[in-house]
């Protein structure tokens, strides 16, 4: 397999154990190649991470709740 296809790979495979869409894990792969390149791809996926995040933290507040009732 060569280098770019091993690295995009591990790209969409990280982003499902994230919980990332296909649509979400297309536009950060799709960032490897194009301007602004890993740098950017990089920081995408960190503010996609921490979006992530918080969404689970306020899902997990809804199911502590609703166990607590």
């Amino acid at each position: 397999m060569r280098p770019g296809r091993s690295a995009r790979l591990k790209l969409v495979l990280r982003g499902r154990r994230l919980g990332l869409s296909l649509v979400e894990n297309g536009e950060i792969v799709a960032m490897y190649t194009a301007a602004p390149g890993e740098r950017g791809q990089l920081e995408h996926l960190l503010t996609r991470i921490t979006e992530k995040r918080a969404e689970l933290e306020s899902k997990l507040v809804d199911i502590i709740e609703t166990w607590s009732e």
